[in-house]
């Protein structure tokens, strides 16, 4: 039912300005290493992050882009703000950063960056039908503490 893609990623701070002064690690297709360290001594493997992508959230990125014409990818991104700290943030695009993670499911592409994947690592992206609406959303965040009804804005577990 999800996809499960795992990617190594270095911590950073949460701004902006640091998710472009990240190290910037190589891309081999799906999957992604961090920069060796330049360290002389030992260091702890980089962790494993996931996002799972639902089969409907994968279905509909493959819509749109077929709609448009386009191959664009949707970038998921957390930023400080909202009701209760933090807010997530989504838009197709097909710009990216070096340092930027990539997320693969039946052909559509998710990215996000290293910043924001710390604060999402784990969670599930799906496309939710209501009668209010249709959107993306970022669902089962175990990083997040609480959440507000609308949910685009989350706190963090301390």
């Amino acid at each position: 039912m999800f996809g499960r893609v795992g990617c190594g990623m270095m911590s950073a701070a949460v701004t902006r300005a640091s998710r472009a002064a990240a190290a910037s690690p190589k891309v081999s297709g799906c999957l992604l290493s961090a920069p060796a360290s330049k360290a002389s001594f030992a260091t702890a493997p980089a962790p494993s992050w996931q996002l799972n992508v639902t089969e409907k959230a994968a279905s509909q990125i493959n819509a749109i882009n077929q709609k448009e014409a386009k191959s664009l990818a949707l970038r998921v991104a957390v930023d400080p703000g909202g009701c209760h700290g933090y807010q997530y943030k989504m838009e197709l695009t097909d710009q990216f950063e070096e340092s930027d993670r990539f997320f693969e499911k039946i052909g559509a592409k998710v990215v996000v960056d290293p910043v924001s994947l710390e604060l999402i690592d784990g969670s599930t992206l799906d496309y939710v039908e209501e009668l209010i609406g249709s959107s993306f959303q970022l669902v089962d965040n175990p990083k997040a503490e609480t959440a507000c009804g609308c949910k685009t804005s989350f706190s963090i577990k301390i």
